[in-house]
């Protein structure tokens, strides 16, 4: 992550007022649970830690980080809890316990992620290309402890994010502290009689206290499959996961807070057609091969341009185009049947929104081209 991404980052944050009061600032209710009030903590501190930021940006970084910090050691600590919600109510001035507290670090912040530990395996980069493990090795954050939890092919480029020539590689890669998305590509250029081929590689980075939400999408009803919407602010993207890796970002998503939706999508024209005319157009495709087939090899009595009529006359006469017909009309029939099913079920009520939202975060890391000769 590059100063200029750090400083965006850092505009980017909330400005906390400062006549916020500490559930204000932890941005919870009066009520909230101490899981709750944990989770807002962890959040707000990985974001505003100064030692994330650019030297410019460390000072004002340090003293909105030391009101989140002193915020989460009165509402964690339920005597003072107590107190302050007494001189809240009463409007009067609260004055916590002044005492020696050690420097919070980066990895005091994260370390409740220990009790997940069974998630985090950083053989998973050996599933990835070697090119994508290249791109993610050396950009993981260890000052924060970053670990791999899963990861799992991307067969095409992230949405919204748009590159030369032709899409080669890419994986979904989830961390404890990000979700990303490397892929590579390729294109050539000619130059006077010389052709060139270049190699690209993109990598957009959502950082998971600054997203905004994470959708499940149910898309289509008779051929369901299931995809994640990433969103931030200014971005957002979709991939599909497997069962595992969608539990695994879910507990992910759960640790840090994030708004998590359910959305369904319908296809109505596109699995009309595959219930109706995809059969038929099949039935055709493999009638035309076995006729070509016919035709090459020379198989029936008579020459090769004869082959393919005699092969008719035979089916013909045989009924062998009748059963054909009637086989992918059962087919078309079967197919029907369930679209009409599907469809005709009542959808599921859209899922509420829940939980905290929060700013943009999508960055995007651009590899240099390398020409290969």
């Amino acid at each position: 992550m590059t100063d200029t991404q750090q400083a965006s980052e850092f505009d980017q944050l909330p400005q906390i007022p400062a006549n916020a009061s500490r559930y204000e600032i932890l941005g919870v209710p009066r009520d909230a649970s101490a899981e709750d009030i944990r989770v807002a903590y962890r959040r707000l501190a990985l974001l505003y830690h100064p030692d994330r930021h650019p030297e410019a940006d460390r000072e004002r970084a340090g003293e909105a980080f030391q009101r989140i910090a002193s915020a989460y050691g009165t509402l964690s600590n339920p005597r003072e809890r107590r107190r302050y919600d007494t001189a809240l109510d009463r409007g009067d001035p609260f004055h916590e316990v002044v005492g020696d507290k050690p420097p919070v670090t980066l990895a005091d912040i994260l370390a409740c992620f220990d009790a997940y530990e069974h998630i985090f395996s950083s053989d998973n980069l050996f599933q990835m290309d070697p090119t994508l493990r290249d791109i993610v090795s050396p950009r993981l954050l260890t000052e924060v402890h970053e670990q791999i939890v899963a990861v799992w092919k991307m067969p095409a480029a992230p949405a919204g994010v748009t590159h030369p020539g032709t899409y080669k590689a890419g994986a979904v890669v989830l961390t404890n502290v990000r979700v990303l998305l490397p892929f590579t590509y390729s294109w050539e250029e000619t130059r006077g009689n010389t052709k060139y081929r270049f190699k690209g590689a993109g990598m957009p980075v959502f950082v998971l206290p600054l997203i905004k939400g994470i959708t499940i999408i149910s898309d289509k009803r008779v051929r369901n499959t299931i995809w994640v919407e990433v969103e931030g602010e200014q971005a957002s993207t979709r991939f599909r996961p497997g069962r595992c890796n969608l539990g695994k970002l879910l507990l992910i998503a759960r640790l840090w807070g994030i708004a998590v939706q359910a959305r369904h999508e319908d296809r109505k024209r596109a699995e009309w057609k595959w219930a109706l005319l995809r059969p038929w157009v099949w039935g055709a495709s493999v009638a035309a091969g076995v006729m070509g087939v016919a035709a090459a090899c020379g198989i029936f009595r008579g020459g090769i341009v004869d082959n393919p009529s005699d092969l008719a006359a035979f089916a013909s006469r045989n009924g062998l185009w009748q059963w054909y017909m009637v086989a992918w009309a059962a087919v078309s029939a079967q197919r029907v049947w369930r679209y009409v099913t599907a469809y005709e079920a009542a959808p599921l009520a859209p899922a509420e929104r829940a939980g905290p939202q929060t700013g943009p975060g999508l960055a995007l890391e651009q590899t240099a081209a390398a020409p290969q000769g």
